[in-house]
Protein backbone atom coordinates (compact mmCIF):
# COMPACT_ATOMS: atom_id res chain seq x y z
CA UNK A 1 0.00 0.00 0.00
CA UNK A 2 2.76 2.45 0.97
CA UNK A 3 4.70 1.59 -2.19
CA UNK A 4 1.63 2.23 -4.36
CA UNK A 5 0.99 5.60 -2.71
CA UNK A 6 4.66 6.50 -3.11
CA UNK A 7 4.63 5.56 -6.80
CA UNK A 8 1.43 7.57 -7.36
CA UNK A 9 2.99 10.57 -5.60
CA UNK A 10 6.10 10.32 -7.77
CA UNK A 11 3.94 10.20 -10.91
CA UNK A 12 1.95 13.24 -9.75
CA UNK A 13 5.16 15.16 -9.09
CA UNK A 14 6.49 14.25 -12.51
CA UNK A 15 3.27 15.37 -14.20
CA UNK A 16 3.19 18.62 -12.22
CA UNK A 17 6.82 19.32 -13.16
CA UNK A 18 6.00 18.87 -16.84
CA UNK A 19 2.95 21.14 -16.54
CA UNK A 20 5.03 23.69 -14.64
CA UNK A 21 7.69 23.68 -17.38
CA UNK A 22 5.01 24.10 -20.04
CA UNK A 23 3.42 27.01 -18.14
CA UNK A 24 6.82 28.61 -17.60
CA UNK A 25 7.56 28.44 -21.32
CA UNK A 26 4.14 29.94 -22.12
CA UNK A 27 4.65 32.72 -19.55
CA UNK A 28 8.09 33.50 -20.98
CA UNK A 29 6.71 33.76 -24.53
CA UNK A 30 3.90 36.08 -23.43
CA UNK A 31 6.32 38.12 -21.30
CA UNK A 32 8.67 38.53 -24.26
CA UNK A 33 5.78 39.64 -26.49
CA UNK A 34 4.57 42.03 -23.77
CA UNK A 35 8.06 43.50 -23.34
CA UNK A 36 8.29 44.04 -27.10
CA UNK A 37 4.83 45.66 -27.20
CA UNK A 38 5.71 47.88 -24.22
CA UNK A 39 8.94 48.90 -25.94
CA UNK A 40 7.07 49.72 -29.16
CA UNK A 41 4.53 51.72 -27.15
CA UNK A 42 7.32 53.62 -25.42
CA UNK A 43 8.93 54.40 -28.79
CA UNK A 44 5.62 55.52 -30.30
CA UNK A 45 4.96 57.68 -27.25
CA UNK A 46 8.39 59.29 -27.52
CA UNK A 47 7.93 59.83 -31.25
CA UNK A 48 4.53 61.46 -30.72
CA UNK A 49 5.90 63.73 -28.00
CA UNK A 50 8.88 64.65 -30.17
CA UNK A 51 6.55 65.52 -33.05
CA UNK A 52 4.38 67.62 -30.74
CA UNK A 53 7.41 69.55 -29.51
CA UNK A 54 8.72 70.11 -33.02
CA UNK A 55 5.33 71.07 -34.44
CA UNK A 56 4.04 73.12 -31.51
CA UNK A 57 4.80 76.33 -33.38
CA UNK A 58 2.38 75.31 -36.09
CA UNK A 59 -0.56 74.53 -33.80
CA UNK A 60 -2.82 76.62 -31.59
CA UNK A 61 -3.33 75.87 -27.88
CA UNK A 62 -6.42 73.75 -28.68
CA UNK A 63 -4.42 71.50 -31.06
CA UNK A 64 -5.77 72.90 -34.30
CA UNK A 65 -3.34 74.11 -37.00
CA UNK A 66 -2.45 77.74 -36.83
CA UNK A 67 -4.16 79.97 -39.45
CA UNK A 68 -0.70 81.31 -40.38
CA UNK A 69 0.14 77.91 -41.91
CA UNK A 70 -0.97 77.44 -45.54
CA UNK A 71 -3.74 74.88 -46.16
CA UNK A 72 -1.42 72.34 -47.82
CA UNK A 73 0.97 72.41 -44.85
CA UNK A 74 -1.99 72.24 -42.46
CA UNK A 75 -3.14 69.05 -44.17
CA UNK A 76 0.37 67.56 -43.95
CA UNK A 77 0.60 68.49 -40.25
CA UNK A 78 -2.79 66.93 -39.51
CA UNK A 79 -1.90 63.79 -41.49
CA UNK A 80 1.41 63.45 -39.64
CA UNK A 81 -0.29 64.06 -36.28
CA UNK A 82 -2.94 61.44 -37.09
CA UNK A 83 -0.24 58.97 -38.13
CA UNK A 84 1.70 59.41 -34.87
CA UNK A 85 -1.48 59.31 -32.75
CA UNK A 86 -2.65 56.19 -34.57
CA UNK A 87 0.70 54.45 -34.03
CA UNK A 88 0.62 55.52 -30.38
CA UNK A 89 -2.90 54.17 -29.82
CA UNK A 90 -2.18 50.97 -31.75
CA UNK A 91 0.94 50.13 -29.71
CA UNK A 92 -0.86 51.11 -26.51
CA UNK A 93 -3.65 48.68 -27.40
CA UNK A 94 -1.20 45.86 -28.17
CA UNK A 95 0.55 46.36 -24.84
CA UNK A 96 -2.75 46.44 -22.96
CA UNK A 97 -4.02 43.37 -24.83
CA UNK A 98 -0.98 41.34 -23.74
CA UNK A 99 -1.04 42.54 -20.13
CA UNK A 100 -4.04 40.42 -19.06
CA UNK A 101 -2.83 37.12 -20.61
CA UNK A 102 0.56 37.75 -19.02
CA UNK A 103 -1.02 38.16 -15.59
CA UNK A 104 -3.13 35.05 -16.13
CA UNK A 105 -0.06 33.05 -17.19
CA UNK A 106 1.92 34.27 -14.19
CA UNK A 107 -0.91 33.40 -11.81
CA UNK A 108 -1.31 29.95 -13.36
CA UNK A 109 2.43 29.39 -13.06
CA UNK A 110 2.48 30.47 -9.41
CA UNK A 111 -0.46 28.16 -8.63
CA UNK A 112 1.19 25.25 -10.42
CA UNK A 113 4.47 25.88 -8.57
CA UNK A 114 2.60 25.88 -5.25
CA UNK A 115 0.83 22.67 -6.25
CA UNK A 116 4.17 21.14 -7.27
CA UNK A 117 5.73 22.09 -3.95
CA UNK A 118 2.81 20.52 -2.07
CA UNK A 119 3.04 17.36 -4.17
CA UNK A 120 6.79 17.18 -3.56
CA UNK A 121 6.26 17.52 0.19
CA UNK A 122 3.58 14.81 0.08
CA UNK A 123 5.83 12.55 -2.00
CA UNK A 124 8.67 13.06 0.46
CA UNK A 125 6.31 12.13 3.28
CA UNK A 126 5.30 8.97 1.42
CA UNK A 127 8.98 8.20 0.76
CA UNK A 128 9.74 8.56 4.46
CA UNK A 129 6.74 6.40 5.38
CA UNK A 130 7.84 3.76 2.91
CA UNK A 131 11.39 3.81 4.23
CA UNK A 132 10.09 3.59 7.78
CA UNK A 133 7.87 0.65 6.84
CA UNK A 134 10.84 -1.08 5.22
CA UNK A 135 12.97 -0.46 8.31
CA UNK A 136 10.18 -1.75 10.54
CA UNK A 137 9.91 -4.89 8.40
CA UNK A 138 13.68 -5.32 8.52
CA UNK A 139 13.64 -4.69 12.29
CA UNK A 140 10.78 -7.15 12.74
CA UNK A 141 12.59 -9.68 10.58
CA UNK A 142 15.79 -9.15 12.56
CA UNK A 143 13.93 -9.49 15.85
CA UNK A 144 12.27 -12.66 14.57
CA UNK A 145 15.65 -14.08 13.58
CA UNK A 146 17.10 -13.19 17.00
CA UNK A 147 14.14 -14.88 18.70
CA UNK A 148 14.66 -17.99 16.55
CA UNK A 149 18.39 -18.05 17.33
CA UNK A 150 17.70 -17.62 21.05
CA UNK A 151 15.11 -20.41 20.96
CA UNK A 152 17.52 -22.68 19.09
CA UNK A 153 20.33 -21.88 21.53
CA UNK A 154 17.94 -22.56 24.40
CA UNK A 155 17.04 -25.98 22.95
CA UNK A 156 20.72 -26.79 22.37
CA UNK A 157 21.57 -25.76 25.92
CA UNK A 158 18.72 -27.88 27.26
CA UNK A 159 19.90 -30.90 25.25
CA UNK A 160 23.45 -30.38 26.52
CA UNK A 161 22.25 -30.16 30.10
CA UNK A 162 20.23 -33.32 29.57
CA UNK A 163 23.25 -35.05 28.06
CA UNK A 164 25.54 -33.91 30.86
CA UNK A 165 22.97 -35.02 33.39
CA UNK A 166 22.71 -38.47 31.76
CA UNK A 167 26.46 -38.82 31.58
CA UNK A 168 26.75 -38.02 35.29
CA UNK A 169 24.04 -40.52 36.23
CA UNK A 170 25.63 -43.24 34.07
CA UNK A 171 29.01 -42.84 35.65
Amino acid sequence: EAERRCANARASVSTARAECAMLMEKEQKIAAAHREAALQFERADQTLEKFKVQAQHYFNQDGTPSPRVNPDSQQKLLTAMDKYKSAHESTKGKEATLRQPLELARNALMQKRAELQKLQEDAMGFELSLEEARQNRAQHSLESKIENINATLGRIAEKRRTQVSRNKSNS
